[in-house]
């Protein structure tokens, strides 16, 4: 009986200071009602607020434009919702929010540059955020998929060429996907590219003070039964097989994901690319730190890769 108290106190003592706390730490960050942009509104308004100058005009005016509401079905059966902008032109540009962003503000003014570029824009809500299904996140794996679904969209909707640019969930999701991308995407801009999400749940239960050395091995296994993949899983490996141009942009004071991290992303990729590190921007918020000098490097990598009479010269 004596052994039977102590197997029970020991298993009593695992599961409620080791495994109850992973499954609450992996619902805190995968589940729908966790990845709600509204809960985390103070990080935003931090992230934005020495912008607010710009990005308010901006958002100001986006929601003024003429956005229509696009759905497609997911690979796995997953609803998911877009903003579209239609010009009427041959050129989309696809925007793939981080987590726990909201579509608009995350691109209010890059957008407006492409925009007036030719570019239709389609803000896409990415799974388990906002309007669009699923009850989790899988900050990129599945959203890999998610992408392809949305150029696939895109062409339907009279696209030639597409350009792809995603911020930090958004710009892994696309990495993910780099090495299956369609004839369609000319371009991708990847803004704080993180390498995979276990490293990225590592590094945040470190910057957090969890005991994530104990936790770390469940959370994974929770992540092989919920999401049904590897979070260990990554970008780099479909990166080495790239053949779309790719552009890299990354804050040098990042407290997210290090610089180094995305420099890795970026020398990993097997395309024509470049990098370009933004000094005193933080996480995803790349353009607005660049200024107007950056956002205009951005708009020139896009029409040299995505301008159809470019494409014809080419030839």
């Amino acid at each position: 009986m004596r052994i039977l108290t102590w197997i029970a106190i020991v298993f009593g003592a695992w599961f409620f200071l080791i495994a109850a706390p992973s499954l609450v730490s992996f619902l805190i960050v995968f589940s729908r009602w966790s990845s709600d942009p509204s809960l985390h509104q103070k990080n935003a308004d931090r992230a934005f607020a020495p912008f607010r100058d710009r990005t308010g005009p901006a958002m100001q005016l986006l929601l003024t434009l003429p956005l229509q509401e696009l759905t497609v079905r997911a690979k796995d059966g997953v609803t998911l919702r877009a903003d579209y902008l239609d010009l009427g032109s041959e050129k989309t540009a696809i925007f793939l929010h981080g987590f726990r962003a909201a579509p608009l503000e995350a691109f209010s003014t890059i957008s407006l540059r492409l925009r007036d570029a030719g570019y239709n824009l389609l803000f896409v809500t990415q799974r388990a955020h906002g309007k669009s299904g699923g009850f989790f996140t899988t900050l990129g794996l599945r959203e890999a998929d998610d992408a392809l679904c949305w150029v696939d969209r895109a062409v339907g909707l009279g696209a030639k060429s597409v350009l792809l640019y995603g911020a930090s969930m958004g710009a892994a999701s696309i990495a993910y996907a780099s090495d299956r991308l369609p004839e369609a995407v000319r371009a991708a801009v990847l803004d704080s590219c993180f390498l995979s999400p276990s490293a990225q749940i590592r590094r945040d239960g470190k910057r957090l003070h969890l005991p994530w050395q104990p936790m770390y091995p469940l959370v994974l296994l929770c992540g092989r039964i919920f999401l049904r993949d590897s979070l260990r899983r990554q970008v780099t490996d479909p990166l080495e097989c790239c053949r779309v141009p790719m552009l890299f942009l990354h804050g040098e004071a990042d407290p997210t994901v290090p610089l180094a991290e995305g420099r890795r992303c970026c020398e990993a990729c097997a395309s024509q690319k470049e990098w370009i590190p933004v000094p005193g921007a933080v996480h995803a918020v790349s353009p607005l730190a660049g200024g107007p000098a950056l956002e205009e490097r951005i708009v020139r990598f896009a029409e040299n890769n995505c301008n159809p009479i470019q494409e014809e010269m080419k030839k």
